[in-house]
């Protein structure tokens, strides 16, 4: 079904979704700032990094991830790509998903709204849009990262895959499966540290990607699951997105 701006609006003016409470979001001191080097090969092509803020009076989080390329990087793909997400503390349901990429002059924008009690999706592009109906439980691409480090141990406590429901795009829902590969030493920073490895296959358009890459990720072993460092294959290459401010987590333990 495709339905205007409009319909959106409409549908989602009622308590669950909490539109005034999104808009009107004075946010708290930052609870968590991880900033990551992405490299191909052994240059350096850009940044990213990961925000994730309370809500004032209310029961909202506020979570960002922003990359760019900078460097060598711009010179092939000058790229900023930002996602946002409104999703409540406790049960990481989302309400709201923005995604902005600018590449050169040219920006797309795309919005996902969430109605959890409805089990409805709303997702807009421009002045269109389309809704995505779900029966369990759904998430974006950042409440679902945060469930995920929130709840490993209760995840992998009887399996060692975990298939977790998302909806990014107007592609649909998907099912991201990940497998726990086992626990491994990984050096970040100069640091040895202790971690998970976990192994997913991700679809993907961008340029850069093959459509499906095996991702390789590695996840502290110890309380605040930080992601350290994710690794996949390029088309001529492989590239690697590393923790770089680990030692400021470190010194909070």
């Amino acid at each position: 079904m495709i339905y205007g701006a409009n319909a959106q609006e409409f549908e989602y003016r009622d308590k669950s979704f909490k539109n005034g409470t999104i808009i009107n979001c004075e946010l708290l001191k930052e609870q968590e700032f991880l900033e990551y080097n992405i490299k191909v090969g052994l240059l350096s092509v850009g940044e990213i990094n990961f925000r994730k803020s309370n809500c004032k009076d209310s029961k909202l989080i506020y979570a960002e991830i922003k990359g760019y390329t900078k460097g060598i990087g711009k010179l092939f793909f000058n790229l900023i790509v930002s996602y946002k997400s409104f999703f409540l503390k406790k049960e990481f349901t989302p309400l709201k998903f923005i995604k902005l990429i600018s590449e050169g002059d040219d920006q797309k924008q795309e919005e996902i709204y969430f109605n959890d009690d409805l089990k409805k999706a709303y997702y807009k592009k421009n002045e269109e849009g389309r809704f995505f109906f779900y029966e369990n439980k759904l998430f974006d691409l950042i409440s679902g990262i945060y469930f995920f480090r929130s709840n490993m141990d209760i995840i992998f406590k009887d399996s060692s895959s975990f298939h977790m429901p998302y909806l990014h795009n107007g592609k649909g829902v998907k099912n991201l499966k990940i497998e726990l590969v086992g626990i491994d030493k990984i050096k970040i920073s100069n640091v040895s540290l202790k971690a998970k490895k976990f192994l997913c296959v991700f679809e993907s358009t961008n340029k850069l990607l093959q459509k499906k890459s095996e991702v390789y990720f590695w996840i502290s072993d110890d309380q605040y699951n930080l992601p350290l460092c994710i690794e996949t294959k390029v088309r001529l290459s492989k590239i690697k997105i590393e923790l770089k401010n680990v030692s400021d987590h470190l010194n909070l333990k």
